[in-house]
C-alpha cells in the first residue's frame, strides 16, 4: 500500500494606511502639526506533512506574500530546482536524480568597506556669498566604498497626477496612494504651526514554516518548500507645491523595521529515501521620504528628511534521508534589493521669501540587511548523496539627493549622506555515509549596492556649510560578509565539493 500526504498554506496579504493632509488645504496651528501613518503586521504560516506506507510520499508548501507578486525565483521553487519539471511531479523527479543542486553560484564575497565620502562639488561663489552649484558629474557604482556624484535627482512626485482641487473639499478630491503606508501633506496644501513632522512607519513579522516526512518499506520521498515574497512601501512627503511656515522642525520620515524567517524540515526513510527542502526570501520593499517638486519651506528652525530601513531576513533548510540509496538537497536562498531615499525635488525653495531664518537642513537615508542562509543535510545508506546550496543576494538602492534648480538660505549646514550596511552569512552543510557517498556544499554572498549623494545642477545655496556624504559601512559586528562550506563523508568511495 502506499501513503501519499500533502499540505499547503498559501497567505496573500495587502493592504494600505494612508494618513494625510488633502490638496490646496489650509491648515494653521498653534502648536504641532502631526501626520503619521503607522503599521504593524505578524504573520506565520506552518504546515507539515507525514506520509507512511510500502512506498511514501510526503509534501509540505507554505507561502506567504505581502505586497508584490511571486518573483520567477519563487515560483521556480515551487515547481523545480531544475529540468522545468512541475510542482506535482517534484517528487518523482527527485528519485532519477544523483544530486539537487541550483545553477547560478558564485564563490565567497567578502564586504568589508570602511566608509568614504563624497568629494567636493562644482561651485562657484558670488561677491554676495551665493553658491551656484555645477553639474558634480556621473555617478558611480560597485561593491564597497561606493561614491556617487549623480546630478539626476530620479524624483518624480507619487501624486502629480492629482487634478486640480479646492481647500473646501480636499479630502474627498486627494487622490491618495494605493498602496503602502504612505503619510503625507496634499499638493499646494500650506501649514502654518510650531512644528510639523510626516511620519510613515512599517513593521512587519513574518514566520513561515514547512515541515515534511515519509517512512516507507521500498521508497520513500519527502519534499517541503518555504516561500516568502514582500514587496511593501513606506512613503512620507510633502507633496508639490505645498508651502510651510514654522518657527520650529520639520520632520519627514520614512521607515521600516521587518524580521523574516523561512524554514523547510524534511526526514525521509525507506530501501530508496529521497528528499528536498527549499526555503526562498526576496524583499524588494521601499522607503521614501521627500520634499516634492516646488514646495516651499519660507521658516523653520531646522528640517530634516530621513529614509530608515532596517531588514532581518533568515533561510534555514535541513533534512535526513536513511536507505539503502539516500539522497537529499537542501535549498536556502535569499535577494534584496528595494529603494530607500531622503529627497528634496526640483524648484524647491527654503528660505526665499525674506522671513525668518531656516537652520540646518539634513538628508539622511539609512539601509541596514541583514541576511544569513543555513542548509544542511544528512544521508545514510550503502549510496548517500547530500546537495546544499546557500545563496544570499543583497542589492539595495540608497539616495541622499537634493533635486536641480533649489534655491535654499540656510543658516547652518545642509547635509546629506546615503549609507548601506550588510551582514551576510551563508552557511552550507552537508553529511554523507555509506560504501559510496557524494556531496556538495555551496554557499555563495553577494552585495552590490548604488549609494548615491548629490546636489543637482543649477541651485542656488546660501549655507554656514555643505556636507555630501555616500558610504558602505561595516556592521557593529565586524563582518560585512562571511561564507562557510563544509561536506563531510565516510564511505569506501567519497566525493566531496565545496565552495
Amino acid at each position: 500500500a502506499a501513503g501519499v500526504a500533502g499540505a499547503v498554506d498559501v497567505s496573500m496579504n495587502s493592504n494600505t494606511i494612508n494618513a494625510f493632509i488633502g490638496d490646496n488645504a489650509v491648515v494653521r496651528a498653534r502648536k504641532a502639526v502631526d501626520v503619521r501613518a503607522l503599521s504593524q503586521k505578524d504573520i506565520q504560516s506552518l504546515t507539515v506533512s507525514v506520509a507512511a506506507g510500502a512506498v511514501g510520499i510526503g509534501g509540505s508548501i507554505s507561502i506567504i506574500n505581502f505586497g508584490a507578486a511571486l518573483d520567477e525565483a519563487s515560483r521556480k521553487a515551487l515547481s523545480s530546482q531544475s529540468d522545468g519539471a512541475t510542482t506535482g511531479g517534484l517528487v518523482d523527479d527527485q528519485s532519477n536524480k544523483s544530486g539537487v543542486v541550483t545553477d547560478n553560484l558564485g564563490g565567497y564575497s567578502q564586504q568589508s568597506g570602511s566608509s568614504s565620502t563624497v568629494g567636493t562639488v562644482g561651485s562657484s561663489t558670488a561677491a554676495n556669498g551665493a553658491i551656484t552649484l555645477s553639474d558634480p558629474g556621473t555617478q558611480t557604482t560597485g561593491n564597497s566604498g561606493l561614491i556617487s556624484t549623480s546630478t539626476s535627482s530620479n524624483r518624480t512626485a507619487a501624486s502629480s497626477s492629482v487634478g486640480t482641487n479646492t481647500a473646501g473639499n480636499s479630502f474627498s478630491n486627494t487622490n491618495d496612494p494605493d498602496s503602502g503606508v504612505n503619510a503625507f501633506v496634499g499638493i499646494g496644501a500650506s501649514i502654518t504651526a510650531e512644528n510639523a513632522s510626516v511620519i510613515a512607519k512599517e513593521k512587519i513579522s513574518i514566520r513561515s514554516v514547512a515541515g515534511g516526512g515519509a517512512l516507507a518499506g521500498l521508497g520513500a520521498f519527502g519534499v517541503s518548500v518555504s516561500v516568502v515574497t514582500i514587496g511593501s512601501q513606506s512613503q512620507a512627503y510633502i507633496a508639490n507645491s505645498a508651502i510651510l511656515n514654522l518657527t520650529g522642525n520639520l520632520v519627514v520620515q520614512s521607515s521600516m523595521t521587518n524580521t523574516v524567517y523561512s524554514e523547510a524540515y524534511a526526514g525521509v526513510g525507506g530501501l530508496v529515501a529521497i528528499g528536498a527542502q527549499v526555503a526562498v526570501v526576496t524583499d524588494s520593499s521601499n522607503q521614501l521620504a521627500f520634499l516634492g517638486n516646488n514646495v516651499e519651506v519660507r521658516s523653520a528652525s531646522s528640517v530634516k528628511v530621513e529614509s530608515l530601513a532596517h531588514r532581518d531576513i533568515e533561510t534555514k533548510t535541513a533534512g535526513g534521508q536513511v536507505g539503502l540509496v539516500a539522497a537529499g538537497a537542501s535549498i536556502s536562498r535569499v535577494t534584496a534589493d528595494g529603494r530607500t531615499e531622503a529627497t528634496i525635488g526640483n524648484d524647491v525653495k527654503i528660505d526665499q521669501d525674506g522671513g525668518a531664518t531656516v537652520g540646518d537642513v539634513t538628508l539622511n537615508a539609512d539601509h541596514y540587511t541583514r541576511e544569513k542562509g543555513f542548509a544542511i543535510g544528512v544521508a545514510a545508506g550503502i549510496v548517500a548523496g547530500v546537495g546544499q546550496e546557500a545563496t544570499l543576494e543583497l542589492n539595495p538602492t540608497v539616495k541622499a539627493t537634493v533635486g536641480t534648480n533649489v534655491r535654499a538660505k540656510v543658516a547652518g549646514t545642509l547635509s546629506a549622506k546615503a549609507n548601506a550596511t550588510p551582514e551576510l552569512d551563508a552557511e552550507a552543510r552537508g553529511y554523507a555515509a555509506g560504501l559510496a557517498a557524494v556531496g556538495v556544499s555551496l554557499p555563495s554572498t553577494s552585495f552590490t549596492p548604488t549609494v548615491i549623494a548629490d546636489v543637482g545642477a543649477g541651485g542656488i545655496i546660501v549655507a554656514g556649510g555643505l556636507s555630501m556624504e555616500a558610504t558602505t559601512s561595516v556592521p557593529d559586528g565586524g563582518t560585512s560578509a562571511r561564507s562557510l562550506a563544509v561536506a563531510a563523508l565516510g564511505g569506501l568511495v567519497g566525493i566531496t565539493a565545496s565552495s
